[in-house]
């Protein structure tokens, strides 16, 4: 907007000669900022992305940068125009995102101000109040320089609050139509009326809340896995949206979030520093965000393509799980060899890697995870080079107690693609010599995790002897000729094609005799699964957690 122009219309009472004058003295003034203009002075852009960051974050923040980057990846950087709350005083407002927490008094006395005010007044909700004129006031001088923009708004923590109360207090004026899409992550003003517990008619019972059975979800719900998460920390907004925007609003509130109401306890906030991790609930977003663009600009060419499959934070959890007894020596180099490659493929995938290796019972040591679940390959390839085939060589060996010890001895990532990739040369004991753990307790304990896929890569000589152990953990055998490296390229490349079953809820709970819906439609298909569709039986799986 031209500065005359603003001085017009911000003293529109005076006379038109006052006006002259003043717009005249001004412009003839050097201005310090000419090379520099403020934001909503700025050149246009089809797209106006506004982004408003969390309780106490600089404006370099990973939200906000993930935010950027996503937007910039999928759109050609021409098109869209970038504002974070808090760079400028817009109209005298500027968003301080007060910070808040345990580490000194300041941020102890903004928590307590925030939580007996339910973020609506003392510090912490001035400085709510900041943002929300800050929006409004940029929203607002943005729409007069730019009227035909499309805008696209994100809120973290503190600043999703900032972005939802703004729809209530000042955006009455906004055009519906202009706004494409609101993401909100770990909001503390959340509401899900779907959560709320119910009253059964019985004295001391309450009944588990309707989402818990598949019941009929809230528009603006995308990743919100636990059934009971009805209000935020602050407690809840209620309504959470005036009726005209929530069918253009996405809220994410990851599992064990205490802020937006996942979890009980103050201290559980772990996961609300993990939005903006790759394939995450970002991505998702802008995702959506570009997908819902693509339809109002179709002459813009924008990238909506699926980059990461949906399911927790990371799209997969891969152990590679080695044989490392005396006759395994050239599958182990055969594996080193490959091992780069291997994780890239993982990691590229959005994925994390973990290593472990195993012997006998009688041998140094039966079983052990050399490598955590990560997301680099710095102590997977570590680990790796330091694995040597010795003891004894004889067949077979512990592989039970192994599965055993990976599968309760990783960190899975709640949600996303499980599996074991298994190498070895000889078949097992069952049960097994160092725990009596069977092939009916793996079967049990993969499923009970969600479930853990084992992949076999086996000579042919046994591959049938662990064909029924593959397919009760829904993975497959891929047989090993002699050419390793090949198995395991193969394995791997059946890891990363399946389908994910996804799910909306980590659990369901219903009384006996009450229905229960399962919703999968945000499944991911992949060709082999479509095939399956048209022409042969799908059998769904079975999530943990789900009432029959």
């Amino acid at each position: 907007m031209a500065l005359s122009r603003m001085v017009a219309i911000r003293v529109g009472a005076i006379g038109t000669a006052a006006i002259a004058v003043t717009s005249a003295l001004i412009l003839a003034t050097p201005d310090a900022r000419a090379a520099d203009p403020p934001p909503y002075d700025e050149p246009c852009a089809p797209v106006e992305a506004i982004w408003a960051r969390g309780s106490g974050q600089s404006l370099e923040e990973k939200e906000y940068e993930q935010f950027v980057d996503q937007l910039r990846s999928r759109l050609n950087e021409q098109w869209v125009h970038f504002y974070q709350l808090g760079t400028e005083r817009v109209d005298g407002f500027q968003y301080p995102a007060i910070p808040v927490g345990s580490t000194d008094w300041e941020r102890i006395s903004n928590s307590l101000g925030a939580f007996f005010s339910s973020g609506l007044a003392n510090d912490y909700g001035r400085g709510v109040n900041q943002g929300v004129q800050e929006l409004t006031a940029y929203v607002r001088l943005r729409r007069v320089e730019c009227p035909d923009a499309l805008f696209v708004l994100g809120g973290y923590s503190q600043g999703a609050q900032v972005v939802g109360q703004a729809y209530y207090e000042e955006f009455s004026f906004l055009d519906r139509a202009s706004v494409v899409f609101t993401m909100l992550f770990g909001d503390p003003k959340l509401y899900l009326p779907e959560g709320e517990p119910r009253s059964s008619g019985r004295v001391h019972r309450a009944r588990p809340p309707s989402a818990c059975s598949g019941g009929s979800l809230s528009e603006w719900r995308r990743l919100v896995p636990n059934c009971h998460t009805h209000a935020g920390s602050l407690r809840a907004r209620t309504p959470y949206l005036p009726g005209p925007w929530t069918d253009t609003t996405g809220l994410w509130c990851n599992d064990g979030d205490y802020v937006c109401g996942a979890a009980t306890a103050p201290w559980s906030f772990a996961s609300h520093l993990t939005y903006a991790q790759p394939g995450g609930p970002i991505d998702e977003a802008v995702l959506e965000a570009v997908q819902r663009l693509n339809k109002r600009l179709p002459m813009a060419s924008f990238d909506t393509r699926r980059w990461f499959l949906k399911g927790g934070s990371n799209s997969m959890d891969v152990v590679f799980l080695i044989d490392s007894t005396g006759s395994m020596t050239n599958s182990i180099g055969a594996a080193k060899a490959e091992a780069r490659g291997l994780a890239d493929q993982i990691l590229d995938n959005g994925g994390r890697i973990a290593l472990a290796e195993y012997r006998d019972a009688e041998d140094v040591f039966a079983a052990r995870v050399l490598a955590p679940l990560a997301s680099d390959a710095t102590d997977f390839q570590l680990a790796l080079s330091g694995i040597t085939a010795e003891d004894r060589g004889d067949t077979p060996e512990a592989v039970l107690h192994a599965l055993k010890t990976v599968m309760n001895g990783v960190d899975w990532t709640s949600g996303a693609t499980k599996a074991v990739v298994l190498l070895t040369d000889a078949g097992y004991h069952d049960p097994d010599l160092v725990d009596g753990t069977t092939w009916s307790d793996i079967r049990a304990l993969s499923l009970a995790i969600d479930p853990v896929n084992v992949y076999p890569v086996v000579s042919p000589y046994i591959a049938e002897s662990y064909a029924a152990l593959a397919e009760a953990t829904s993975g497959q055998v891929v047989a090993d000729t002699g050419d390793t490296a090949a198995a395991l390229l193969d394995a791997l490349a059946r890891v990363v094609d399946r389908p994910v079953a996804q799910l909306p809820l980590n659990g369901y709970f219903a009384e006996s005799g009450q229905a229960v819906s399962f919703d999968g439609s945000s499944s991911v298909l992949t060709a082999w699964l479509v095939g399956v569709l048209l022409g042969l039986t799908l059998v769904r799986p079975r999530r943990r957690g789900a009432s029959r």
